[in-house]
Parts: C-alpha cells; structure tokens; sequence
C-alpha cells in the first residue's frame, strides 16, 4: 500500500543523515552550551504531542489530531505497519511553526496496547530548493532552543547539535524522570551518490534535507511485534 512505504520510509527506516546543519545563525551556535544544570532537579514532563497523550486510543486521538493540526478528521490516514504490526494515524499538517511549511505527523499506536507510544513530526525538503534548506535549518534552530528552554531534563540525557557517526544532526535530545523522550533530528541530503562529491561543472551537489522531530513513551522498549524465542 503507498501510504504503508510513505510511513515506513517516514516513521520506521533509520534515516542516513549526511552533511552538517545548514543555515544556522552564529548567535544560536553561541547558545549551545546552556544546558539546564546538571545539579536542578528534572523538572520536565514529556506527556505527547500538543493534546495528544500517551496511552490515548485511537477514538480518543482522531479528534484531537483534527482540532490540534486545524484539518478535517476525514483527512487523517490510518494503517497497520506490516511487520511491526503498529497502527499509525497520518495527517498533514501547514505551519506548525510559523512559515515551517507543511510536515507530516504520524501518530504511533503500539502493537499490544493500542495506545499511543510516539509521534513523528517530519518536515521535507526537495533537493535544490535552497528556500526550503533554509526553512528546515530555522525550524530546527528554533524548536532546539524551545525545547531545551522548558526546563530541566535528566542528567545525561540531554544533547545539543551533537553530530553522531553516521553524521546526523541530533540537534536536541532530552528525557524526563519517567524516561519520555523527546529528538529532533536533522540529515542533509545530498541528491546524487556519497562518491559524486561534485558535479560536472565543479559545485557541489544540490541538496534535500529531512528534519524529524519524536516523542517517544518507551524510546528503548517501543511496543512492536516481537517473535517468542521458540516461535522457529
């Protein structure tokens, strides 16, 4: 089914960061170092998505989905992931932030429970649309700096523009006491193969780019289908 392959590609497959943060003012690199101190006690509360809780089914979500996104309940997708056996509710949603333009929202139910575990807020951008590159680089500035402005997260959980082995953007990262996750993370994508540095007139190559922003119940313990040891 294509909206199945959209959320997988979306939502479930790893996504190859390559490049570096693009477009980020001098002013907010500046701001990377303040982090809630490590002596305060963790003081936030990771429960969803605007009025979307953890634990909300299905009945309970689609109207929420509809009033917080400002779109019409018939417009939201609903599926089964095929292996993971998790339903996800798929809306489109336009400036979620101011000029963000438009980012798809999958809201995550777990396999078991059937109760919401995670939300993936995905914003897109196209190779070659330099526009857009910057759009992405904006909304991911100003997202890490809420984020990381809402109060004190637990010890060692928390993580700034920090650029990881596969050379993603984990731009921020912070857990509360209940171990609620919240990432956003960025990838600039270059729109030919990693060995094409350059193109025949010598520029780089045009480039795309992909910021995800997840809330995650249970980050290390997602409800997915799990096999029984003895099932083969």
């Amino acid at each position: 089914m294509k909206t199945t392959r959209s959320f997988c590609r979306i939502v479930t497959v790893a996504v190859v960061l390559v490049g570096t943060l693009i477009g980020v003012p001098a002013q907010a690199a500046a701001k990377d170092k303040e982090t809630p101190s490590q002596s305060q006690a963790p003081t936030v509360t990771i429960t969803g998505f605007r009025s979307a809780q953890f634990g909300d089914s299905e009945s309970q979500l689609l109207p929420k989905i509809a009033k917080d996104l400002g779109i019409d309940a018939k417009s939201i997708k609903a599926d089964t992931h095929p292996v993971e056996r998790t339903r996800f509710l798929l809306a489109e949603a336009k400036n979620l932030l101011p000029d963000s333009g438009t980012a798809s929202v999958a809201y995550i139910l777990g396999a078991t429970s059937k109760a919401l575990m995670q939300v993936n807020v995905v914003w897109t951008v196209a190779p070659g649309d330099k526009a857009g590159l910057e759009r992405v680089a904006a909304t991911a500035n100003a997202l890490r700096d809420h984020l990381a402005g809402k109060g004190a997260y637990v010890k060692d959980s928390m993580a700034l523009n920090a650029r990881l082995p596969d050379g993603s953007i984990l731009v921020f990262r912070g857990a509360d006491v209940q171990g609620h996750m919240v990432a956003l993370h960025l990838v600039v994508q270059p729109a030919t193969p990693p060995q094409e540095e350059k193109k025949d007139d010598g520029t780089s190559p045009e480039m795309g780019a992909i910021l995800r922003l997840s809330y995650m119940e249970k980050p290390g313990a997602p409800d997915v289908l799990k096999l029984a040891p003895s099932a083969f």
